[in-house]
């Protein structure tokens, strides 16, 4: 999965401006195509979450000017520590497939 570098421009702050700080990760869209492609279900592990939300008005009785409306949406989200715990499994798999072709290799060198 390919990691990206983001700033707060990038991702819709307005207040982002030349101080804005970099964040990196996946795009959880792009996560669900990988996953998508090999037949397997990013959900069904907890990998990847979508909420959604209906429009919420708040308003203070006191300040009845100032009532608040966070519009309808919704979200796709990865949860790091998940991604991580894959990351590092995929590794170790890795690390023990080239350690058995490395043994291979050696032990047909000595024959």
């Amino acid at each position: 999965m390919p990691t990206v570098t983001l700033t707060a421009v990038d991702i819709g702050d307005a207040n982002g401006g030349d101080d804005a700080r970099y964040h990196i990760g996946v795009i959880a869209q792009q996560v669900i195509d990988v996953f998508h492609s090999h037949n397997l279900d990013p959900f069904e592990i907890g990998l990847v979450c979508y909420d959604q939300w209906e429009e919420e008005v708040l308003e203070d009785s006191q300040f009845p000017e100032q009532t608040i409306v966070r519009p309808a949406g919704n979200i796709y989200s990865i949860r790091p520590n998940e991604l991580f715990m894959m990351e590092a499994a995929w590794q170790r798999r890795k690390l023990e497939q080239l350690e058995q072709v490395i043994l291979s290799i050696d032990t047909e060198a000595n024959l």
